[in-house]
């Protein structure tokens, strides 16, 4: 019987000596007398056999870190993106309505200049009105026959919702949807000098179709920070107007706005052009 049991305990050595474990990328090869090979899944085969590794002990002294996550970076935040000093697009006005919903073009209220407009005219085109306050103020002062324009269908949407009793129309400067000869009054506000800061050639194109639309004998206001007294300045004496004056104004500090951040703001306009469209037998100049 003690032969026996040797035997046995002899064979059951043989068989795990002659075990095999060859590791290989994610598996291990395991061969065994008679069965030939097999191939047996890392996970399953450690299950089996036992074959995790231990733990290996801190070192005297030395205690044993907790396994700690690691960190996450912050996300670094996006640069603003940059826009140009001539880009009036909707991509400007998106932000600009965010930033700065009101702004005043050489911090100049329409107070200042309405003595110039004669009561109950019209029509009236408001060229490049931006986020003026002029809109409202000319309500206010008596005038409902108003058209504002401004380049903009993001800025013309916005305006509308504030003012939903004035008329706000998205145009072009230089390509004007109206008739010749179809207003009575244009006032502008920075509009030339704003297109002009990416164009002449626009600054000129613009001017030229303001005194399309423009009655025979009749006014084009415009407030520019260039030009004075017999000085028209650049771009607005491309057309043939027949007269060009220069009124001097003055604005009630307490009335102008803080407008430093955009261009012009930190101007506070000194006077209004006067440029008037020959009617039919008078003589024009350039």
């Amino acid at each position: 019987l003690a032969s026996a049991r040797r035997q046995r305990a002899a064979m059951r050595m043989l068989v795990l000596r002659s075990v095999v474990v060859v590791l290989f990328t994610d598996s291990f090869t395991v061969s065994e007398p008679g069965d030939g090979t097999k191939a047996v899944k890392k996970a399953a085969l450690t299950g089996l056999l036992d074959l995790s590794p231990e733990e290996s002990e801190p070192e005297p002294g030395q205690e044993s870190e907790p396994d700690s996550e690691p960190e996450s970076e912050e996300p670094e935040p996006a640069e603003p993106e940059e826009i140009s000093s001539d880009d009036w697009s909707d991509r400007f006005w998106k932000r600009e309505l965010q930033r700065t919903p009101y702004f005043e073009w050489y911090k100049l209220p329409w107070a200042a200049v309405h003595h110039l407009v004669p009561s109950g005219a019209g029509p009236i085109l408001h060229a490049g009105c931006g986020t003026s306050s002029w809109p409202r103020q000319m309500a206010d002062a008596g005038l409902r026959d108003v058209l504002h324009i401004d380049a903009s269908d993001v800025l013309i949407d916005e305006l509308r919702q504030r003012d939903k009793d004035l008329n706000f129309q998205a145009m072009d400067a230089t390509a004007l949807d109206l008739p010749d000869g179809s207003v009575e009054i244009i006032v502008e506000k920075g509009l030339v000098d704003g297109i002009m800061l990416g164009s002449y050639a626009d600054a000129c194109a613009a001017v030229r179709e303001l005194h399309r639309v423009l009655r025979p004998g009749c006014l084009l206001l415009s407030i520019s920070m260039y030009g004075g007294p017999g000085e028209p300045g650049p771009a607005l004496s491309e057309a043939p107007w027949m007269s060009h004056a220069f009124k001097f104004i003055e604005a009630d500090e307490a009335a102008l706005g803080d407008g430093a951040d955009a261009p012009g703001g930190g101007v506070i306009a000194q006077g209004v052009h006067l440029f008037r469209k020959a009617s039919v037998g008078d003589i024009a100049v350039a």
